[in-house]
């Protein structure tokens, strides 16, 4: 097969990392006439075609003038070493946007072409150097908010080799006659597809609102939630005016919480502007924490409150003042949330940890995603596509054709573009 590098085209610069004032910012320079179209404004002490792979060379970057763009430095790659397969130059520069704009105009005008974000993961599949699940796990961990989430994405070979060697017993089988590798298999991929929706749910972003009437203490369990004073607490009622968006990370889920307008009597145009925007959160969140005063018995209007929220969709139901006590009839109102209430003190902390655990388990389906499960939509599908070839008793080449596309060792433009397509 031939090599992917770009058939004749010219070598191509991807940033490897982002800019910042004060920071390194390096360049991958990919295509095998890289050290080529580079060496004409690479200035240094002796060529960089001359330099053996993986030397670092410091130098100057000029432009078509011969004017200094920047001091770089300069490491030459060759095919065996570079991840792509591809020979490369690793370039680094000042990191600061203007430094880094003026090397990617040098580089442009040297003859380069800017390449995508995911090219060099794409170039490297296509040389048979990098496996489909490992580019969708990096994708992913560029964009992980969560130690949690990067931790998880890291076992992606743990996930791959497992299909790997559920293919190897399969082949094995299938060379003996033998027909055990079935049901094994099939009891995997059922497995599998059951996982994904839980690894989906850790590295999404959801979205959780805190809905409550005036007082109930949302803003006080909102700035504990964020572990920051963002939410402005205040006994006077209506402090909170606008919904306040908070990124804030619960248990290792990335969450988006909603601090909404207290529900009461509107009093004017900009409360009930407010408390309008507050339900339109409280629709569209993924969960809403329903906060009530648990030290006082609760009146029909926390009852009506509890009742639209579920219309809504998964409610948490907190019951916030433990320090003040609790009413016994306040937690009777568990029952319209379909689940026991959290009960809970913003001021003291008292009962945080079972609010952050409930809140992970309604987010999470009640399912821990396991070490090595399948975290995309395309594993999914390929697993349920085996599955039900199993049950239909599909001849075992067609099996292997899917359990190959999951792994994705082999180069696969079809399927590249689809796992990068989510």
């Amino acid at each position: 097969m031939p090599r992917h590098n770009a058939g004749g085209q010219p070598p191509i610069f991807v940033r490897a990392t982002g800019c910042g004032s004060a920071g390194i910012a390096t360049l991958v320079l990919d295509g095998d006439d890289a050290g080529l179209y580079l060496n004409p404004v690479f200035i240094c002490t002796r060529p960089l075609t001359s330099a053996a792979t993986g030397e670092l060379l410091l130098g100057r970057l000029v432009d078509g003038a011969g004017r200094t763009v920047d001091e770089v430095m300069a490491a030459p790659l060759g095919k065996k070493d570079s991840e792509t397969g591809n020979a490369q130059v690793e370039l680094s520069c000042h990191g600061g946007q203007g430094a880094v704009f003026a090397v990617e105009e040098a580089l442009l005008a040297a003859g380069f072409a800017r390449g995508r974000g995911t090219e060099l993961m794409e170039r490297a599949h296509l040389n048979g150097r990098l496996s489909l699940i490992e580019i969708e796990a990096r994708v992913r961990l560029s964009a992980a908010a969560t130690a949690r989430q990067a931790e998880f994405l890291l076992g992606h070979a743990q996930f791959r080799q497992r299909w790997e060697r559920l293919g190897f017993d399969m082949a094995m089988g299938m060379r003996s006659n033998e027909t055990a590798w079935r049901g094994k298999l099939l009891q995997e991929a059922r497995a599998g597809v059951a996982r994904q929706r839980a690894a989906a749910g850790l590295l999404a972003q959801h979205h959780v609102a805190l809905v409550g009437p005036v007082n109930a203490g949302k803003s006080t369990l909102g700035n504990r939630l964020a572990r920051a004073d963002r939410h402005i607490v205040s006994a006077v009622p209506g402090t909170t005016l606008d919904r306040l968006d908070t990124p804030v990370e619960v248990r290792g889920l990335s969450v988006l919480l909603t601090d909404t307008a207290g529900w009461g009597a509107e009093l004017d145009d900009v409360e009930r502007e407010a408390q309008r925007r507050g339900q339109e959160a409280a629709q569209s969140a993924d969960l809403r924490l329903v906060v009530l005063d648990g030290s006082a018995a609760p009146g029909d209007r926390d009852a009506e409150l509890v009742s639209q929220c579920v219309a809504a969709g998964p409610v948490l139901l907190v019951l916030n003042k433990r320090d003040l006590g609790v009413d016994e009839s306040a937690a009777g109102l568990g029952f319209l949330a379909g689940r026991e209430p959290c009960v809970v003190s913003a001021t003291t902390g008292e009962g945080f940890e079972g609010l952050l655990e409930g809140i992970e388990r309604v987010l999470l389906g009640g399912t821990e995603p396991a070490p090595g499960a399948p975290f995309t939509r395309r594993h999914a599908h390929l697993q349920q596509q085996l599955a039900d070839g199993l049950e239909k008793g599909v001849d075992g080449s067609e099996l292997l054709m899917y359990l190959r596309r999951l792994v994705g060792t082999r180069p696969n433009p079809d399927e590249l573009a689809v796992a990068l397509g989510e």
